[in-house]
């Protein structure tokens, strides 16, 4: 949590001193893909989750269990 939180700041410092004069922003994503298999073929889905430290102050427990299960798959 305290690595992600670092790296959604120095995003956010970059969004002020570096993009912001330029009218431009980034914004870190989270991306979870899973994989369905459905016959021969087989079936993605891809679910994304910015990583804004407005979004990350106002759920943190979401953030928590997303670090607890890329804990689990790694």
């Amino acid at each position: 949590m305290k690595d992600l939180a670092e790296v959604i700041d120095w995003i956010e410092l970059a969004n002020k001193t570096l993009f912001n004069p330029l009218d431009t922003k980034a914004t870190l994503y989270l991306f979870e893909n899973s994989y369905q298999e459905t016959g021969a073929d087989f079936e993605q889905k891809r679910r994304s989750f910015p990583m804004e430290a407005v979004v990350f102050e106002s759920f943190p427990d979401v953030f928590q269990s997303l670090i607890q299960f890329i804990q689990s798959k790694q």
